[in-house]
């Protein structure tokens, strides 16, 4: 609950301060913490595919994504190219 107040605060103080935040701002906002749909691509086929249970994370220098899978309850860090679509 605190969590997404906290979020909601920092939405409305982008938009104030701001007042350049882009919609893909505002939705990156409005999904932290939400479940993903993780597709990863190698010669324009996909190879993996599996669901976050939570917030997806990039790593360092732009090395992949990271998170928790809700498949397996494993960490997970893929080197591939790939696609987060977030629920």
């Amino acid at each position: 609950m605190f969590g997404r107040s906290l979020i909601a605060v920092a939405g409305i103080a982008c938009a104030l301060l701001t007042a350049g935040c882009t919609d893909a701002d505002m939705a990156n906002l409005g999904s932290y913490g939400s479940k993903a749909t993780i597709t990863c691509y190698s010669g324009g086929a996909a190879i993996y595919k599996d669901e976050s249970s939570g917030k997806v994370s990039i790593g360092e220098g732009g090395s992949g994504v990271y998170y928790r899978s809700s498949k397996t309850g494993r960490f997970v860090h893929t080197y591939a190219d790939c696609i987060v679509e977030q629920e």
